[in-house]
């Protein structure tokens, strides 16, 4: 009698395997956090900066189109 399991059933018998680069993956708890104190404000856009630290605050949205 054969046993025929398929893809799904098989994730459950077997482990999963530790590959190299596992070691060298950053928990999501060591990523670095921009804070607005370490960013010197007048290399970046007013816009962008603003945007990025008050993300519900209204942008004024620009109208692009080229005229042909």
């Amino acid at each position: 009698m054969a046993l025929e399991l398929d893809c799904a059933s098989l994730r459950t018998y077997l482990p999963e395997l530790e590959r190299f680069s596992d070691k060298y993956r950053q928990s999501p708890a060591s990523q670095p956090t921009l804070r607005r104190v370490d960013l010197h404000a007048p290399f970046f856009p007013q816009e962008i900066f603003e945007g990025y630290f008050n993300p519900r605050k209204k942008r004024k949205s620009v109208l692009l189109y080229c005229a042909s």
